[in-house]
């Protein structure tokens, strides 16, 4: 009821492009990414998914190294694509801020960050985030997710992530919208 699938891909090259997304079968939607020539941060969301314990499965465009995925579900989101987007990345930059607007009070942000910063510990959630997972897949990246909501009022706001040794990164940041009069929620993260 309500349901909102969002994946957060991240791999340790930039130019690494995701061919389709499938959540059981079913095709999830691309929202944005952000990358540089080092990494890179894809969202996709899928309304109401199928509801059970599946595999997600992600076709690159090519050999990929190091890639990873989070996802989480939402629920008392609307059922439609995202509100806003953006995206943005860095080169040897220590803090990552993106702006995004919301436009309905009791919205949902979300965000997918890729660094070539390691450990996982050494990037950090701004303190308004609530982090969904942070880790090292490899040796090579930090791939984080988090979110903020429900929000109000609508309006502008900024989420930061810190890299403690300034290293490359990419990030996307989407809005989704409530279900009228209702706040949206995290159910759990993969």
């Amino acid at each position: 009821a309500n349901l909102m699938l969002i994946a957060g891909i991240a791999s340790d090259d930039g130019q690494q492009i995701v061919n389709s997304v499938k959540w059981n079968g079913t095709s999830l939607v691309f929202i944005n990414s952000g990358q540089n020539l080092l990494n890179r941060a894809d969202q996709y969301y899928l309304v109401n998914p199928q509801v059970g314990t599946f595999s997600l499965d992600i076709a690159w465009a090519g050999a990929v190294s190091d890639g990873s995925v989070i996802v989480s579900d939402f629920t008392g989101v609307a059922q439609f694509g995202p509100d806003a987007n953006a995206s943005s990345n860095g080169d040897s930059t220590g803090t990552g801020a993106l702006s995004i607007t919301t436009s309905s009070d009791n919205s949902l942000i979300v965000d997918t960050f890729s660094s070539n910063q390691t450990p996982a510990t050494d990037v950090t959630a701004g303190s308004n985030q609530t982090l969904i997972k942070r880790f090292s897949p490899a040796s090579a990246y930090t791939q984080a997710t988090s979110y903020q909501g429900p929000v109000s009022p609508a309006g502008a706001r900024n989420m930061v992530w810190t890299n403690a040794n300034k290293r490359n990164w990419g990030e996307v940041r989407s809005v989704f919208a409530p279900v009228v009069s209702a706040a949206a929620t995290e159910q759990q993260a993969a």
